[in-house]
């Protein structure tokens, strides 16, 4: 999977919010590495987030390690700088007409997608 810029929301205004680490990367590279080859994993807490959002909740976090796994020297002997993933911004709760717009536009797709898969069982 790729690292996700955004996480889906649950019951909001918007479907997802934007994701931002909370501090700069700081890692060690090698002096004459003109553009480094790193190793980021995103680890988030949930795949969706209950509305009302808060700018800047943590979410998860991300590893970043160079690829080749070079030690660098470190002398805690540390590959990888971990920094916390927040949102980047807020989502308010979607009112009640909102949230029973979604409802039906949901329910009206599962009916689409169960006969379009029964269709398809047809002919297969």
């Amino acid at each position: 999977m790729k690292d996700p810029s955004t996480l889906a929301v649950n019951k909001g205004k918007e479907d997802t919010v934007g994701l931002v680490t909370k501090d700069a990367v700081k890692l060690v590279v090698p002096k004459n590495d003109n553009s480094p080859k790193l190793n980021t994993k995103v680890t988030l807490k949930e795949k969706k987030i209950e509305a009302p959002v808060e700018k800047g909740t943590t979410v998860g976090e991300m590893e970043v390690s160079l690829k080749d796994g070079d030690d660098l020297g470190y002398l805690d002997g540390k590959q990888t700088e971990t920094i916390d993933v927040l949102t980047a911004s807020d989502v308010e709760k979607a009112n009640w007409f909102m949230l029973s717009t979604q409802a039906v536009g949901s329910f009206f797709t599962g009916i689409g997608s169960y006969v379009s898969n029964g269709v398809q069982g047809w002919f297969n």
